[in-house]
C-alpha cells in the first residue's frame, strides 16, 4: 500500500491502515516536510537514516537548516495499539494546512501527509 486517505477524528487522531501498522510498531515520528506538507517516519527510519544525515559539521549551515527545517515542531509517539491512531499536534496540522482529511503517500521509506485538496 503506497497511498491512502482518512479522516482525523475530533482529537486530531489519523488512523493508520491495518496493512501498514506493523510498518510503525517501533514508534512514528512526524515532522515538518520540505514543503507545506507533513513528513510521517517509523521510528526505525528516522533512527537509521534521517539522525545520521543531521548530524554533520556544526559548521556546515546546509546542515544547520536542515536540523531547524526537521526538529522543528518535531513529535514522536506510539501508535494507539487497539486502533492504530497517532495523535498530530495542532501546529504541525497548521503548518500543512490540513483542516480534517488527510492524504498520505509513500515517498520511499517515509510518507507525506497533505490535505485533500493540495497540489503536490
Amino acid at each position: 500500500m503506497d497511498y491512502f486517505e482518512r479522516k482525523l477524528d475530533d482529537k486530531r487522531r489519523l488512523t493508520i491502515p491495518t496493512e501498514l501498522r506493523s510498518e510503525f510498531a517501533s514508534g512514528v515520528v512526524l515532522t515538518r516536510g520540505f514543503g507545506k506538507y507533513l513528513h510521517l517516519y517509523p521510528q526505525t527510519v528516522w533512527d537509521r537514516e534521517v539522525e545520521p544525515a543531521l548530524g554533520g559539521s556544526i559548521l556546515d549551515e546546509k546542515v544547520a537548516d536542515l536540523n531547524v527545517r526537521f526538529r522543528r515542531g518535531k513529535t514522536s509517539a506510539e501508535l494507539d495499539q487497539k486502533q492504530g491512531r497517532v495523535t498530530i499536534e495542532q501546529h504541525l496540522l497548521e503548518y500543512a494546512g490540513i483542516d480534517r482529511e488527510v492524504v498520505a503517500v509513500r515517498a520511499g521509506a517515509y510518507w507525506r501527509l497533505l490535505p485533500v485538496d493540495a497540489d503536490v
